[in-house]
């Protein structure tokens, strides 16, 4: 990929991970440290970053990874905004702007994008009907 697009305009930084598991293993120091240093060999004009978040406060501990790093990334900073993430309900964090939505269902977007990056013809646009697990008398 860093072959194929580092001449991009639209490529501003590298990313080499995305909140991975081993993130607070001595070894994801190493393994950062070796992928950032490849990176750099191919394309030393651009910095390189991986998004990191705990979700127990302990962010001292990410100091050795974010050093190897040229930007740290900090995922989900502060407190949560009125009541995110409090209730017993799952998934607490969603992204509404993918091309599948949380049951499993093709949202809207996603026949444009197909349109757009595929180059087929929109065969059927179709909305479902919600579902209620009870009744809404």
């Amino acid at each position: 990929m860093i072959l194929r697009d580092c001449d991009h305009l639209s490529v501003l930084i590298w990313s080499i991970g995305n909140e991975i598991y081993e993130r607070k293993k001595p070894e994801a120091v190493q393994i950062a440290a070796a992928m950032v240093k490849a990176i750099h060999v191919i394309d030393s004009t651009r910095p390189v970053t991986s998004a990191v978040t705990t979700w127990d406060k302990d962010w001292e501990i990410f100091d050795p990874l974010f050093a190897v790093h040229d930007i740290a990334g900090y995922n989900y900073q502060g407190e949560p905004a009125s009541g995110h993430g409090k209730a017993e309900l799952f998934p607490w964090h969603g992204a509404y702007c993918g091309d599948i939505d949380l049951t499993g269902w093709r949202n809207p977007i996603s026949y444009c994008r197909n349109l757009l990056w595929n180059n087929t013809i929109l065969s059927h646009f179709q909305q479902h009907k919600p579902f209620f697990l009870f009744s809404r008398s």
